[in-house]
Parts: C-alpha cells; structure tokens; sequence
C-alpha cells in the first residue's frame, strides 16, 4: 500500500543519524550555559563516517510557511515585499545561512501556488484564502529548502486546481513533496533514503476522516481502515520496510496552544511504535515541547 513515490538527488552531505540544535536568549545569572550547550571540540565531519560506521545528517525543520496574499484580507505581504524591493528572498535572510548548511531541510508548507480566484464554498468571508503566484516557488530552492509536507488546513483554499498548480510547480521546481496520496523520499546518491509522510489530522482523528468531504483526499487503501490513527501507522509500517528513516509530519493541535492536546500525544506515540524515525508537528503557531519517545524526537 506505499504511495507512489518522489525522489531528488541532492548534492549535500551523506548522512544517517538526526541531530537538531536550538538557540535560546537567557538572562538568568545562575544558569550554567556550559551545562546546557557543552562544548564540542571534534564534531564529526558531514562527508565522513562517525567512528561506528554511520553518517552524520543534520535535518532542519521548520514550522508552517505561508506566503502570499489572503483573498480576504488587507494584503500585508504585497506592502513588506515592496518594501524588500519585490524580492520575495526576503522571507527567509534570516534562515538561509541554516537551510543551506544543513543536509534536509523540511518545511510546512502552508498556502497555495497559484493564479486561480476559485473560493471553495466551505469558505466564508472571514476565512484565511491563501495564494501565491507559481513562480515564487523558487524561494524554497534558492534557500535550501529541499522539501515540503503538503497535508495542512490551507492548501485546498483554492480547490482541487490550486492543490494541482502547487503540485505542479513544487515539482518544476524539484522540491520534494508529501501528501496523504504521496510520499516524498530524499535520496542521497543511492546510499540513504529518507521517506517523508504527512497528514492533517486537525478534525481527522478516529473515523471523521471516512466524511463525504474528506473521501477525495484519501486512497482507497487508507480509506480501508477504521480510523485515521489505523490507516497511518499502516502507511508508516509499510514505508519502514523500504525505507532506512522515516519523518512523518502532522498538521495537529490547537492554533496559540503551548502544549499538545491528548490526541497529538497519542498520535505523536502511535506514529514511532510503527517506525517513524522523526515526528515533526505543526500548526499551533506556537512553540510546544520536544518529547524524546523510545529514543525517537517528537517536534
């Protein structure tokens, strides 16, 4: 039941193991930052084995990305990009140095690329309707970002055409991507794939996802089981089998909370009891805790 699959070749450092780093600004005296971020003298070399034989990969991920303008709302965007003299680069001068350091950097990416006015009827004037032109596409290659999870609350806001133009357009512009139709997987010269899956389950979770309005986005496979949680550790167990490392990225929780809901927390376990190397979550807008489950990070 795999998905039909997305490869890209990249030209970055061959890697196995995940590590993510973070920065913080505090001005309690009494806290030993040594204790926190020790020292490393003899980090391990990218393009080299670590002493065991593995890879060294360093993976960032990054939180719900939207660019654009909202049909139904004051253009905000349209006045900081003329601002930045209409280089749509300006987004990300303050990450760009971190993407294109790194191995894979993975992103949410929450909008749509396309020309199209269509307004699904299920909007209604206060909704946030997302879109970009197609050609902006090239701010995520051109900052190193190699892939996207497309599964989110807004990448329908212009129907089925505007997903298929931002379909179309991530993959002219080799951008990996994953939907609950298709997974992306990250290929490194043939020696290590990463398989990358995601699903929103905002209003998905038990057997909410089997409702007439949702049935399109689904394969008949996933649709087969009785619940969401079911049908995805299916998907995850089957991607495990093929694939060395396994992200799964959940569009989840509740926007401006700080901390997961009952539902992330048994999702977030479900998904590394069936394989997933790496959860990654987004949605909430807000910085929510890193759980370390079985020795697999949840985001």
């Amino acid at each position: 039941m795999l998905k039909r699959t997305i490869c890209l070749v990249a030209v970055f450092a061959l890697c196995f193991s995940c590590f993510m780093s973070a920065s913080a600004v505090m001005e309690e005296e009494d806290i030993d930052m040594e204790l926190l971020f020790p020292t490393v003298d003899d980090t391990p070399s990218r393009d080299k084995k670590d002493s065991d034989g593995s890879y060294l990969m360093t993976i960032t991920c990054a939180g719900d990305f939207t660019i654009g303008k909202d049909m139904n709302h004051k253009d905000i965007f349209g006045a900081a990009l003329k601002k930045n003299g209409g280089d749509v680069n300006f987004v990300m001068q303050n990450v760009r140095d971190i993407f294109l350091d790194d191995d894979l950097t993975l992103i949410n990416f929450e909008g749509t690329l396309t020309n199209s006015t269509y307004k699904p009827k299920s909007k209604t004037k206060d909704d946030f309707i997302f879109s970009a032109p197609p050609e902006w596409v090239s701010v995520l290659p051109d900052n190193g970002v190699e892939a996207v999870a497309l599964d989110n609350n807004h990448v329908r806001d212009h129907g089925e055409e505007g997903l298929r133009d931002t379909i179309d357009a991530l993959s002219g512009a080799g951008v990996i991507y994953s939907t609950p139709l298709e997974s992306g997987v990250f290929d490194y010269k043939g020696e290590i794939l990463v398989c990358m899956l995601s699903y929103n389950c905002i209003d998905r979770y038990g057997d909410d996802f089997h409702k007439s309005k949702y049935k399109d986005e689904y394969s008949e496979s996933f649709l087969s089981y009785p619940t969401f949680e079911d049908a995805v550790k299916a998907e995850i167990e089957a991607a495990k089998k093929i694939y060395p490392l396994v992200i799964v990225s959940f569009h989840w929780g509740i926007e401006l909370w700080n901390k997961p809901t009952e539902n992330q927390i048994k999702m977030g376990h479900a998904a590394v009891d069936a394989g997933a190397d790496l959860v990654v979550g987004t949605h909430s807008h807000r910085l929510q805790p890193i759980e370390v489950y079985k020795d697999r990070f949840i985001i």
